[in-house]
């Protein structure tokens, strides 16, 4: 019943494609590159925090580490995964209907999505540390596990599952670093100035 459901959602998201070019673009982008640009986004902002001093740098620079370690094991985990334990094939690949949008990924299995995955490890890995700049990641991680689905390269609930396994490296890194004290370890980098008495 489930699989049925999820099925129907994909075809009635992917149906919208091919329709208006200016929709098929941005999902062509949304799916293939924007999760470039959220990492571009991250570095970027860290630049920005050491070049100013700000006493945030280092717990940015610390979360920053925590994205790509979970992005990492986030992409470990799905090929684990799909390595192990046979689940489905990719919609285009079951279907003769779908409207592809997106270059064929790498791999046949659709579940979990790793680019969701790894969007959305990224994006909670800094909203852990700044609610502001991660909820605009998060809304970006979203986009990019929707437009998959629209795409044609997964089902809905391969994003689902993708999006909730970002959730759980990430607050696994998180977890992890805190114990370690690696905001400590990278406050050195960022030549923080002393505090006025």
């Amino acid at each position: 019943m489930l699989l049925e459901l999820d099925r129907a959602l994909f075809h009635a998201a992917n149906g919208l494609a091919g329709r208006w070019p200016l929709f098929d673009v941005a999902v062509s982008f949304c799916a293939e590159s924007l999760i470039w640009l959220m990492g571009a986004a991250i570095l970027t902002r860290c630049v920005f925090l050491i070049a100013r001093r700000d006493r945030r740098a280092a717990s940015e620079l610390a979360s920053v580490a925590h994205a790509g370690a979970a992005v990492v094991l986030a992409l470990v985990g799905n090929w684990a995964f799909a390595h192990f334990i046979k689940f489905r094939h990719r919609p285009f690949e079951a279907f003769s209907d779908v409207h592809l949008l997106a270059a064929p990924p790498y791999g046949w299995q659709s579940f979990p999505s790793g680019h969701s995955a790894a969007a959305f490890a990224m994006a909670f890995s800094i909203f852990f540390v700044d609610r502001r700049f991660g909820t605009w990641l998060l809304c970006a991680a979203a986009l990019v596990a929707a437009s998959r689905v629209f795409a044609g390269v997964h089902y809905p609930l391969d994003v689902i599952a993708g999006a909730c396994a970002g959730f759980g490296w990430a607050y696994l890194g998180r977890r992890t670093g805190q114990a370690m004290g690696d905001t400590k370890a990278f406050t050195p980098l960022v030549r923080l100035p002393r505090q006025r008495r």
